[in-house]
């Protein structure tokens, strides 16, 4: 009977351990469901949610991403904006007859660059890293001075130079400023410097023809000064304008006669210039006697 007891007594106490066990893994299997079920619901609000607030901070980022130029103190927007030209593009105004514009450009004496005469920005600052400080420099008030002077404070602008030099050339808190480096490139255009003409045109590559210059030229006149001098890359700016709709009158014709004009320069013979051409024999003929023309009245070499 004691046997028979204590096994009653086992058995119970099993039941009640297997009962308790089993209820502790519902619990927690429970636990488990709720969990479940809380990170779906979550991930199903965020789904939802996402496409909302991603447009609250796309309306919120995008403006932020072009800053306002800096207005210094004491002075107005409109102040410290730059006084940049607002030219008519090509197609904007009437169409220009460029082939008539060279010709006249044979007698603008505004090219007489005397000294040192830089062929491109970089050879500019070469030259302009010759003086000590920008200071010496900015004395200069000669076409090829201004061009150095502008070199400089474009590389200081934008930040082109290696960390030492920007510390060492880039002091003077003008150098910062592009308005200054384009209005010392502006000035050097003016005065004559031929590569600067070309960087201010490169510049405005729509507008060059009439950007305004000091004193009663334009950026267009000293391109065509060029051009009329043999230039070749200024006669290339010639064929770019032109090659916008009803820029030019007579576009075949001032297309073709300008392409004679720029072969001119690299070949010496005429038997395959109607490779470069286009239209009908006659159209080709009468821009190669345009172009024949030309190169007599500028004087250049035959």
């Amino acid at each position: 009977m004691s046997l028979s007891r204590n096994a009653g007594k086992l058995n119970a106490g099993k039941s009640t351990t297997e009962k308790r066990t089993a209820t502790s893994i519902w619990g927690w299997l429970g636990w488990i469901a709720c969990g479940v079920a809380t990170i779906a619901v979550t991930l199903g609000l965020m789904a939802w949610l996402a496409p909302a607030q991603s447009g609250r901070i796309a309306a919120t980022v995008t403006p932020a991403t072009t800053p306002p130029p800096p207005v210094e103190t004491g002075k107005s927007a409109a102040q410290v904006a730059p006084s940049l030209p607002v030219p008519q593009g090509p197609a904007a105004g009437s169409p220009v007859d460029m082939l008539a514009r060279l010709a006249a450009a044979r007698s603008n004496a505004a090219f007489q660059p005397g000294g040192i005469t830089s062929d491109t920005m970089s050879d500019a600052l070469q030259h302009a890293f010759s003086y000590p400080n920008f200071s010496a420099l900015e004395n200069r008030a000669d076409a090829e001075g201004l061009f150095e002077a502008a070199a400089w404070a474009d590389a200081c602008a934008r930040g082109t130079l290696s960390a030492s030099e920007q510390s060492l050339r880039c002091s003077d808190t003008r150098l910062h400023d592009a308005r200054y480096a384009d209005d010392l490139l502006h000035k050097a255009a003016a005065a004559g410097q031929p590569a600067a003409v070309l960087a201010l045109a490169n510049l405005y590559p729509a507008e060059w023809l009439n950007v305004p210059l000091a004193g009663s030229d334009t950026l267009g006149d000293r391109v065509l000064t060029l051009a009329a001098q043999g230039n070749a890359s200024a006669l290339a700016l010639l064929s770019q304008w032109c090659a916008s709709p009803k820029a030019c009158t007579d576009p075949q014709l001032t297309r073709n006669t300008l392409a004679l004009l720029q072969l001119s320069l690299f070949k010496t013979g005429t038997s395959e210039v109607g490779l470069y051409l286009i239209g009908n024999a006659d159209e080709q003929r009468a821009a190669i006697n345009r172009a024949d023309s030309l190169r007599k009245l500028l004087s250049w070499p035959s």
